[in-house]
C-alpha cells in the first residue's frame, strides 16, 4: 500500500484514447478500488472518494488507508493506494482529505496522483456534499474535476445515495474529448435494521450513453461473529469493445477497538475475451474515533478515577454511562476504582453502588482503591469485591451527621426579623431565621429521615464486608498482609460496626485489623494484588475509553435527558460564582421541554432532578411544560439524585414512573412565603425612610417595615392557592398509585420529607434505581429498538452555556480553594440568598434547607 501511494509520478504510455474517457469503469478522475465501499448507509473517510455527502453522517474524527495489488494488464480500474482523513465539523457536516496514488492500464492512462478537498453540510438523516480533486503527474496534470453528492437515511433499514461524478465536465491535457459526467446511484437495505445484514444495489449511467449500457453493482454484507463480517460485491460493467464485464471481489473484516482491518480478493471476468481474466488483492485499515461495539477482546485492567470533578450531573451521568459500558465491555477483565474524593450525596453514592453491582453480575472483580477513607467512602468502596487504602491513608468510619445553624439570635441583635407564612407544620426550611431551634415536628421528621439512611448504610456496608471477608484470607498474599495485630474477622455485622463507630479514626493497619479493608498497598503493590487475585503473571491497566460507540444503526431514536440542576428561579439559568453552584431557570426548562415536545427524533425524556426545590412560580411553570410533554404521546420518567424535594418534586410528579434511590432526599410537598424587615435595624442607626405610594399594600414587599394584618393574610391566601396547585399536580400524576385526592396528598405532604424508600412506600416514588436505570426504564416506554448492551442515542438538555460572570469567577484553582474554606453556615447562607439576587422571584418558595442534603 505504502508503495503504491508513494509512486506517484510516471513515464506516460501515451494519450487515452476516447473509449477510456467515455467507459463506465476507467476513467483517469475516479480513484482507487475501495472493496466493501458504501455510497450510501454506512459513513467513513473514503466517503471522500465515494460520496461527500456521507461526511454529514460521522461523529467523530476517520482515517483510511486503501491498498489494491493486480497486474497493470488486469481489466480492473482503480490499482494504486490512497489515504483519506475526514472529520465532523462544528455544527453540521464535514470536511475530508484525499491523496491518491493510481496505478496505470496497459494502453491506456498513465500513473498519476489525485489530491482531494471535500466537504458537506447535513444531518443525521441527510446530507450533501462536494468532492474537488486535483490530478498531477504525466498525461493528466493540472486536471481539475468536481463531484456533488447526495445520501439520505430515512430509517434503519434503508439508505439511498446520489452522486454526481465529473460535473465540470474535464478534459485531460491532450485528450480531444471532455469528459461526460457520470451519474451514480446506490441503495442500501438493512432487513434487521442493523449491520447483521446489509444488502445493495448500485447503478452507473454515463451523460451521453445509450441506456442500455448501465453498470451495476451488487453488494453484500453480513456480521458472522461479533467481531468479524464477510463481505462481497460483483460488478457488471459495459465493455470498452461491447460486450460486459464482470469483476467480483470478496473478503473478510475485522473490527479491533478504534479500528477495522478488511482484506479482499478481487476476479475479473471479461465478456468479450479482449483481455485475460485476473485475480487481485485489496487491503483497507480503517481507524475512527468511535470504539466498535464488539472488538475483537483483549483483557485488560480499567481504572475508573472518582475525584472532585463530579460537579455537575452531566459529570455524574458520564461516569455512571463509563461504569454501565464497563459491564457490558468484553475486553475488560476487572475494574480498579480509585476513589480520591467523593464530593457526592448518599442518594448518588447508592446509584454508583448498583452499577458495581451491575459490574460484578457479568463476573468481573472489583477493587476499590483508597488515599483517605471516610464513612461515605467506604459506603462505596464496600460495594466492590475488595478494598485496598494506601500505607500513608487514614480511614474515618464516624457514621452521619447533620447541623443545622440559627440566625435568629444574630439577627434580633441586628434589628433584622423574618416575617414568615407556611404550609405545614414540616415546613422547616425558614426555621433558622425565625426561631433559635428546631420546632418538634421538623425535628422528628428530620430524625427519620435521618435514621432511615443511617440503617441501610451500616446493614449494606456490613453485608459487603462480610461477603468480601469470607475469602479474603485466602485472597490476599502474605507479602501484603499486615504482620502486627490480629486478622480480620470472618465478618462484620451491624452490632459490631457500631463498635467501631465508637473508635471513628484508624491507621490502616488498624482499619484492615478490624475487617474494614482487605490490603495495604501503594500504587506499584497494587498490580501485584491485582495479579494475584485475578490468577495472572501479568496484567495491563488502563484508563476506560470513553468514546462514543460505533452504533449498529443508522438512525436511532433517541431519549432526552433534561437536567434540573440546582435552585429552582424565575428566568434562564446561570452559573453562580465562587463555586456555589448554579440555579435553573423555569424559562431555559420550557424551552428544551418544548424542543423535546417537537423533535420526531425524541421518543422519550428521562428529567433527571438534583434540586431542593425554589420558586413555587417557577415549579409549577416547568412541571405544567412536563405534562405538555406527556400529553404529546412521549414517555416521561423522572430520576431523582441526592435530593427532588419540594420543587424539585412537583417537577417530577408529572412523570409517567418516578425513580429514585433509596437514601434520595424527597417529598416536602409544601410551600412557604416570607420578606425582610429591617425597619429595627434602621431605627438603630438612626436613619429614616420615607416611603411615598398610590395605595396602602403598594410597598407591602419592603424591606423598611413588617407586613399588617391584612398583608399577612393575602401571604397566607397566595400560599394556600400555590399549595392548591401543587397538591392538584400531584393527584393528577400519581392518581393511579394511591394518592387519589387532595386529603391525601396531604396527608404525606405539609412539609414533610421522605427518603427514597419511605417516599415509595407512600406512592410518592415507583422505583428504586438510578439515572441510567431511569434511561433504560425510558427507552423500553418509548419503543426505542436496541441490541444487547448498545447504549441509547441521548439528547442532553439545556444545552450547556458559558457565561462572563462564570468565565471569570473561575479563572483559577486557587479561588475555588478558597471558596472551599467558607464555614458551611455561611456557603449554605449565600446558597440561599443566591437565587433572590439573580431571579425574579416574589419570595413564596417551594424549598428544601440544605442542611438536609445528607454528606
Amino acid at each position: 500500500m505504502v508503495v503504491a501511494l508513494m509512486a506517484l509520478p510516471a513515464i506516460a504510455v501515451g494519450a487515452p484514447p476516447a473509449a477510456d474517457l467515455q467507459e463506465p469503469t476507467f476513467r483517469a478522475t475516479r480513484g482507487v478500488f475501495v472493496p466493501g465501499g458504501a455510497r450510501a448507509g454506512d459513513a467513513d473517510a473514503t466517503a471522500v472518494e465515494l460520496n461527500p455527502a456521507q461526511l454529514g453522517f460521522l461523529s467523530g474524527g476517520a482515517a483510511a488507508l486503501v491498498g489494491n495489488l493486480w497486474r497493470a494488464d488486469a481489466a480492473m480500474p482503480g490499482r494504486g493506494g490512497a489515504l483519506f482523513l475526514a472529520a465532523p465539523l462544528w455544527g453540521a457536516g464535514g470536511l475530508g482529505l484525499g491523496l491518491q496514488g493510481i496505478g496505470a492500464r496497459t494502453g491506456g492512462l498513465t500513473t498519476h496522483g489525485k489530491f482531494q478537498l471535500a466537504y458537506d453540510v447535513g444531518g443525521r438523516r441527510f446530507s450533501v456534499g462536494a468532492t474537488w480533486g486535483h490530478l498531477f503527474g504525466a498525461g493528466v496534470g493540472g486536471t481539475d474535476t468536481l463531484d456533488l453528492g447526495a445520501s439520505w437515511r430515512p430509517f434503519s433499514r434503508a439508505a439511498l445515495a446520489f452522486v454526481a461524478e465529473d460535473v465540470t465536465r474535464p478534459r485531460l491535457p491532450d485528450a480531444t474529448v471532455a469528459l461526460s459526467r457520470r451519474w451514480v446511484g446506490e441503495l442500501v437495505l438493512r432487513p434487521a435494521a442493523t449491520d447483521r445484514l446489509e444488502l445493495a444495489v448500485a447503478a452507473t449511467h454515463v451523460g451521453g450513453d445509450a441506456w442500455s449500457r448501465l453498470g451495476y453493482r451488487f453488494r453484500l454484507a453480513a456480521r458472522v461473529a461479533s467481531a468479524w463480517r464477510l463481505f462481497g460485491d460483483f460488478d457488471l460493467s459495459p465493455g470498452a469493445s461491447g460486450g460486459s464485464d464482470w469483476r467480483g471481489t470478496a473478503g473478510v473484516a475485522m473490527d479491533f477497538d478504534h479500528a477495522t482491518l478488511m482484506l479482499a480478493g478481487r476476479r475479473t471476468f471479461m465478456g468479450n475475451g479482449d483481455a485475460p481474466d485476473r485475480w487481485g488483492a485489496s487491503a483497507v485499515w480503517h481507524t475512527r474515533t468511535e470504539r466498535s461495539a464488539n472488538p475483537i477482546a483483549v483483557s485488560s485492567v480499567v481504572r475508573v478515577v472518582i475525584d472532585d470533578k463530579l460537579d455537575s450531573e452531566r459529570e455524574f451521568l458520564r461516569l455512571a454511562l463509563r461504569l454501565q459500558g464497563l459491564a457490558a465491555d468484553r475486553t475488560v477483565a476487572a475494574v480498579l476504582l480509585r476513589i480520591e474524593s467523593l464530593d457526592l450525596g448518599v442518594g448518588r453514592v447508592e446509584e454508583l453502588r448498583d452499577l458495581i453491582a451491575a459490574i460484578r453480575a457479568k463476573g468481573k472483580p472489583t477493587i476499590a482503591y483508597l488515599t483517605q477513607a471516610t464513612t461515605r467512602q467506604l459506603y462505596l468502596a464496600s460495594a466492590c469485591d475488595r478494598i485496598v487504602i494506601h500505607p500513608a491513608g487514614e480511614v474515618t468510619f464516624s457514621g452521619l451527621s447533620r447541623a443545622v445553624t440559627f440566625y435568629k439570635g444574630a439577627m434580633d441583635r441586628l434589628g433584622v426579623s423574618v416575617e414568615l407564612v407556611r404550609i405545614a407544620e414540616y415546613k422547616g426550611a425558614m426555621e433558622p431565621y425565625v426561631m433559635t431551634g428546631q420546632s418538634e415536628p421538623v425535628r422528628q421528621n428530620r430524625d427519620a429521615l435521618l435514621d432511615d439512611v443511617y440503617v441501610r448504610m451500616m446493614n449494606e456496608i456490613a453485608s459487603g464486608r462480610t461477603a468480601a471477608l469470607s475469602d479474603a484470607r485466602a485472597g490476599v498474599p502474605a507479602a501484603r498482609r499486615v504482620a502486627a495485630g490480629p486478622q480480620p474477622p470472618i465478618a462484620l455485622d451491624p452490632a459490631r460496626l457500631q463498635q467501631l463507630l465508637a473508635i471513628g479514626s484508624f491507621t490502616p493497619a488498624q482499619a484492615y485489623a478490624a475487617g474494614l479493608l482487605d490490603a495495604i498497598a501503594d500504587d506499584v503493590q497494587i498490580e501485584e494484588l491485582l495479579r494475584h487475585w485475578l490468577g495472572r503473571s501479568s496484567i495491563a491497566i488502563r484508563e476506560p475509553d470513553t468514546a462514543a460507540v460505533r452504533p449498529a444503526r443508522w438512525v436511532r431514536p433517541r431519549v432526552a435527558v433534561l437536567f434540573v440542576d440546582g435552585n429552582i428561579t424565575d428566568g434562564a439559568s446561570r452559573r453562580l460564582p465562587f463555586d456555589l453552584g448554579g440555579v435553573v431557570g423555569s424559562d431555559s426548562l420550557v424551552d428544551a421541554l418544548d424542543e423535546i415536545r417537537r423533535d420526531s427524533a425524541v421518543r422519550a425524556v428521562v428529567v433527571r432532578v438534583n434540586s431542593s426545590g425554589g420558586s413555587a412560580f417557577a415549579s409549577d411553570v416547568i412541571a405544567r411544560a412536563v405534562a405538555r410533554v406527556r400529553a404529546a404521546g412521549k414517555p416521561v420518567v423522572a430520576s431523582m439524585g441526592d435530593v427532588a424535594a419540594s420543587g424539585g418534586y412537583y417537577i417530577a410528579a408529572p412523570a409517567d414512573v418516578i425513580f429514585a434511590h433509596p437514601s434520595t432526599t424527597t417529598g416536602s410537598i409544601g410551600i412557604f412565603g416570607f420578606k425582610l424587615d429591617v425597619s429595627r435595624l434602621l431605627a438603630a442607626l438612626s436613619l429614616n425612610v420615607e416611603v411615598t405610594k398610590r395605595g396602602p399594600h403598594a410597598d407591602a414587599q419592603s424591606a423598611y417595615r413588617p407586613w399588617t394584618p391584612e398583608e399577612r393574610a393575602n401571604a397566607e391566601r397566595k400560599i394556600r392557592h400555590l399549595y392548591g396547585l401543587f397538591i392538584a399536580t400531584v393527584v393528577e400524576g400519581r392518581k393511579t398509585r394511591g394518592l387519589s385526592t387532595p386529603e391525601r396528598v396531604d396527608a404525606v405532604g405539609r412539609g414533610a420529607v421522605w427518603t427514597g424508600a419511605q417516599a415509595r412506600g407512600h406512592g410518592l416514588v415507583d422505583e428504586l434505581g438510578g439515572l441510567t436505570a431511569a434511561i433504560d426504564r425510558a427507552a423500553a416506554l418509548g419503543g426505542v429498538p436496541r441490541l444487547t448492551g448498545e447504549p441509547v442515542d441521548l439528547l442532553l438538555l439545556p444545552r450547556p452555556t458559558t457565561s462572563l460572570l462564570g468565565t471569570l469567577s473561575g479563572i483559577s484553582g486557587a479561588q475555588d480553594q478558597d471558596t472551599a474554606k467558607l464555614a458551611p453556615p455561611l456557603r449554605d447562607t449565600l446558597k440561599f440568598a443566591a437565587p433572590y439576587i439573580y431571579g425574579p422571584g416574589e419570595g413564596i418558595e417551594a424549598r428544601l434547607p440544605y442542611e438536609l442534603e445528607l454528606r
